[in-house]
């Protein structure tokens, strides 16, 4: 039996530059993954009707930001995405999302339930949504927060689909690395996360990660700890866990002799997040509870090194120098 998951993860700089790609065509976009979604910001702008056609014609929709670790991610790619073309008015500091208002206060996406996240901008010509009832579709600005806009300027904007290839599945290796070609060169290092059920102590796990070529995976932002907690609630039980400990699992970090939290190569713990309600407020014990672990619930506890649980490797694939294929 498989007791291994891989998923391709894009934690810290997201960002890929696609100079061909059947499914998006139009040369003036930006296309990343985060999580199991695929984002796409398209620079040439349009209308909103014409945004979700775009969007839909490419077997998704425009993209609904869903909460505030999101938004600055999508922020970044409007940013580092280049000019927007042909915006109305000269409007090019602002992009479409998929809101819309149904009246009575209300925001919804284009499926009809209320809008998941909404932060409106306190400091954009004045205070947002200031005219809905005209202005009935939603933007996300260039420097953060949302705005109300007529449906009928062209913008910028953001599209959206799953992407099935990044979902894990119950005891299934995803594809091998093979399978997941670069579409383009990137400005950024890919990692592989994998998540082993069969339970070890930590210097065991640390040999296992180093055999398949990376290391025990650090946890570097909230947005990867959410992804990995995924990962670890879709994975199945546990084996062999020690005192049936199968809520956690090891990360590579490990209290040191100077009282800080480090990687395994010595440096501070890019992030930490210990739990506030996980038999108490953690880490509760570092001087004998010297390693870290992710719970299933979220968050981090501190947990002696020698006792087994399951834990999670990850590598880097090599890093392809940046170019400009926007062109």
């Amino acid at each position: 039996m498989l007791k291994s998951i891989y998923l391709m993860l894009l934690p810290v700089a997201l960002g890929t530059l696609l100079p061909n790609d059947n499914n998006y065509p139009n040369p003036g976009f930006r296309k990343e993954i985060i999580g199991t979604q695929i984002y796409t910001f398209h620079r040439h702008a349009a209308t909103f009707d014409e945004a979700q056609n775009i969007c839909k014609q490419n077997g998704g929709r425009i993209a609904v930001i869903t909460s505030r670790a999101q938004e600055p991610e999508l922020v970044r790619m409007f940013k580092t995405s280049g000019p927007v073309i042909n915006a109305s008015h000269g409007w090019n500091r602002q992009a479409f999302i998929g809101i819309q208002y149904r009246g009575s206060g209300l925001w919804q996406t284009l499926d009809g339930k209320p809008a998941p996240y909404l932060n409106w901008s306190r400091n954009w010509m004045g205070v947002q949504p200031s005219n809905p009832d005209r202005q009935r579709c939603g933007s996300l600005l260039l420097q953060g927060a949302m705005d109300d806009v007529q449906c009928g300027v062209r913008l910028a904007f953001f599209c959206e689909k799953v992407e099935e290839k990044l979902i894990p599945f119950l005891g299934t290796f995803l594809p091998d690395d093979k399978s997941y070609p670069n579409p383009g060169p990137q400005n950024t290092e890919t990692q592989v996360i994998t998540f082993h059920r069969d339970a070890a102590t930590f210097d065991e796990a640390q040999k296992i990660c180093k055999q398949s070529g990376g290391r025990i995976a650090v946890i570097t932002s909230s947005a990867q700890e959410a992804a990995l907690v995924q990962i670890f609630k879709t994975s199945g039980p546990v084996i062999n866990a020690s005192y049936g400990w199968n809520l956690q699992a090891f990360i590579g970090i490990q209290y040191s002799q100077s009282g800080q939290w480090q990687t395994l190569d010595g440096k501070p713990a890019p992030y930490l997040n210990w739990s506030r309600n996980w038999m108490g407020v953690q880490p509760s014990n570092p001087t004998s509870q010297r390693c870290g672990s992710l719970l299933l619930q979220g968050a981090m506890d501190d947990v002696q090194c020698d006792v087994k649980l399951a834990f999670f490797c990850e590598k880097v694939q090599k890093k392809v120098q940046p170019c400009d294929c926007d062109v």
